[in-house]
């Protein structure tokens, strides 16, 4: 079993973020902007539970922007 890299994780998150401001994301997470704060920064773990929500997050972006460059 592969071990967590939390400075990849951190990167991660920032990237699936976006352009949303920490107060949005950490809304559509279910969690306070303070939450997600200390997860980009490395000082906090996920649990199974969020990193569940943002695995099924990221997988719809992904999903979207297959979509978006089979478009003509």
């Amino acid at each position: 079993m592969k071990e967590f890299n939390g400075e990849k994780f951190c990167k991660d998150i920032i990237e699936l973020r976006g352009t949303d401001s920490q107060s949005a994301f950490a809304e559509k997470l279910g969690i306070n902007r303070s939450t997600l704060s200390l997860l980009e920064n490395g000082k906090q773990i996920p649990t199974l539970e969020l990193f569940n929500k943002l695995c099924n997050l990221a997988s719809k972006r992904r999903n979207i922007l297959k979509k978006q460059q089979r478009i003509p």
